[in-house]
């Protein structure tokens, strides 16, 4: 995620499948770009045989137009096809230039069959060897063999059986130094793997497990992804749970968050009642995250009724609180506000301070984006209190982050950067890349707000760099937002309508209104600074439409900053135009001001 600030090129190779981007993901990263390798035609297929078959025989002899032919037919340009078939008509020892024998030749009806075929040439010792080495993974060292299954014989045996598979060209070997092996090609390996029993590669796995798992010093820790791998394919239901949950907890405490929802989504159905809902809400935190927020909040629904059916207080306020998050980012301050009250007051009956600090903090934010700035502060210092009671360092460095945002809104700049940078340090302390992300954005705003492009422009740099680090969606569009600022304030205006222009895309396709009637205000002035003057007041009008939808009155401060920004605008067009324009956007429908917000952000570049 990091790359797409940086002169890096990752190239990544993967097999066909049936949508873009392998069904890995990777097709929503930035800059992703897909090279499709077509199948080799007829010369060059016919290089390969020539390659090929000098590297079996061992010497340059070309191959005859029969044997071409017959392999470029048959392997229809898929170039391990073209190998395989290769090594197995030279196996044979028969003449290709006899017209005769070619003719006679059966072949495997398929690359399955045809790779299956030549594994079945080798001896009985090293086909169980490969097939014990099947389930390890493409890559493999050969001391797991025998470690994970004695029957294999002791490891000089081993190293024989892979010495023949290497003379049969079906294995390689990887790294001398550990004694690491590759399969020629995965689907040597997955015809290895599949030719055995499904009961007997489930054996397999966890016997695999078992064996990584007790030479791991630190009980697993270091291989929590290959654990969770093989105990999910292997019969032992509790350690199916076990490594499953330590993986996905891991992974999303390191923001790998495709694997976290991975791992979540498949533990959640194997565990009943408040250890069901209790690992929804962590996928719930991830979903978050990452913005898939009607999805967070159906999960949690079903966790909050496990937690009412086993009468869990505790789950029920974690549930209510997470669904206040989710309302609160979808713009439905009401619910997200009972949500909260019926979260504090349980945790408060519990005597859970920390969970009474955390619901004032999102209280304080969901009273801040109604535009209560006094009742947000006093939410925000309550919970402060708490957690310097606690010794909670980074629920001290969230609210203090949080009361440099209300005193932004209050237009006390100074104390305002004070929290801001008095927050960062704490969260450097600490070195969690999310907040520190989350405080470098609101620096990046009070800066650029305070005339300090220069310094806005630094901190958004490094907030957009941090975002996509952790996979922060709505932070990397918050953080593109303050940059447009930035941008626009410098007179860099095409720069600027395209950080805007991102920032729009994303708050449109996460659905989170909030953020996103500032943002329309922004783009007001990039349009008034082009001249756009009706266009301005009429985002302008949008925003104060959705405002109104929302219950979040625009702060005092920003009104007159906005009305200062705009007087040229209302000169050119006059106070009946200009308020016509605003009433105009009022009465246009969100979808259609997020299409105006693009064209106005669009303006001035190709």
């Amino acid at each position: 995620r990091a790359a797409a600030g940086l002169r890096l090129v990752f190239v990544l190779a993967y097999r066909p499948a049936e949508t873009t981007g392998g069904g890995l993901g990777i097709e929503r990263l930035p800059n992703f770009e897909e090279i499709v390798l077509d199948r080799l035609d007829d010369a060059d297929a016919a290089e390969v045989v020539a390659s090929k078959l000098e590297q079996v025989l061992g010497h340059g002899e070309p191959p005859s137009e029969e044997l071409v032919s017959l392999v470029t037919e048959r392997a229809d340009g898929n170039p391990l096809y073209i190998e395989e078939l290769v090594s197995y008509i030279a196996g044979r020892n028969i003449d290709s230039h006899d017209r005769t024998a070619m003719r006679n030749l059966h072949l495997p009806e398929s690359l399955h069959a045809l790779v299956l075929s030549r594994i079945d040439t080798v001896a009985e010792d090293a086909r169980r060897s490969m097939k014990v080495a099947s389930v390890i993974g493409r890559v493999f060292e050969a001391p797991v063999l025998p470690g994970a299954y004695p029957d294999l014989g002791p490891l000089d045996d081993v190293l024989g059986h892979l010495e023949t598979l290497r003379a049969a060209d079906l294995v390689a070997l990887d790294r001398e130094a550990d004694l690491a092996y590759l399969f020629k090609h995965v689907i040597t390996q997955e015809v290895a793997y599949e030719s055995m029993p499904f009961s007997v590669r489930s054996m397999l796995h966890g016997r695999v497990g078992a064996y990584i798992e007790a030479q791991d010093p630190e009980g697993g820790d270091r291989q929590l992804d290959l654990l969770a791998h093989h105990y999910w394919f292997g019969d032992d239901d509790a350690k199916k749970r076990e490594y499953l949950g330590r993986a996905a907890d891991a992974a999303r405490d390191a923001y790998a968050n495709t694997a976290a929802i991975d791992y979540y989504s498949r533990l959640i159905p194997m565990l009943d009642g408040t250890e069901r809902a209790s690992a929804a809400l962590s996928l719930a935190e991830v979903l978050q995250l990452t913005g898939e927020i009607a999805r967070a909040e159906q999960i949690v629904l079903q966790a909050r009724d496990l937690a009412v059916a086993a009468r869990d207080e505790r789950t029920l306020a974690k549930c209510d609180h997470s669904l206040a998050e989710s309302a609160r980012r979808l713009g439905r301050f009401d619910d997200a506000a009972k949500r909260l009250l019926a979260a504090r007051n349980r945790f408060e009956a519990l005597g859970d301070e920390a969970g009474v600090a955390t619901a004032l903090q999102v209280t304080g934010t969901v009273n801040a984006q109604r535009g209560n700035l006094a009742a947000a502060r006093a939410s925000y210092q309550e919970g402060l209190e708490i957690r310097e009671r606690l010794g909670d360092v980074s629920g001290v460095a969230a609210l203090t982050n949080n009361l440099g945002i209300v005193a932004q809104h209050e237009g006390d700049l100074d104390l305002a950067r004070e929290f801001g940078l008095r927050a960062l340090e704490l969260y450097t302390r600490l070195g969690d890349r999310r907040r520190i992300c989350s405080c470098e954005i609101n620096l990046a705003w009070m800066d650029a707000q305070a005339g300090r492009n220069d310094e806005a422009l630094r901190h958004g740099e490094d907030a957009i760099r941090m975002a996509r680090e952790v996979g922060d969606r709505l932070n990397l569009a918050i953080a593109q937002n303050n940059m447009g600022d930035a941008l626009r304030d410098l007179g860099r205006l095409d720069e600027a309508g395209r950080a805007y222009g991102t920032a729009v895309e994303a708050y449109r396709d996460l659905g989170d209104t909030g953020p996103l009637m500032a943002l329309l205000e922004d783009v007001a002035v990039l349009a008034a600074l082009r001249t756009q003057h009706a266009d301005a007041f009429m985002l302008v009008g949008a925003a104060d439409a959705l405002r109104t939808a929302l219950g979040s009155p625009r702060p005092a401060a920003a009104e007159t900053s906005l009305t200062e920004r705009l007087a040229a605008s209302r000169g050119a067009l006059g106070d009946t135009a200009a308020e016509e324009a605003r009433q105009a956007g009022a009465a246009i429908s969100p979808a259609e001001a997020v299409d105006l917000a693009l064209a106005s952000a669009g303006a001035g570049h190709g």
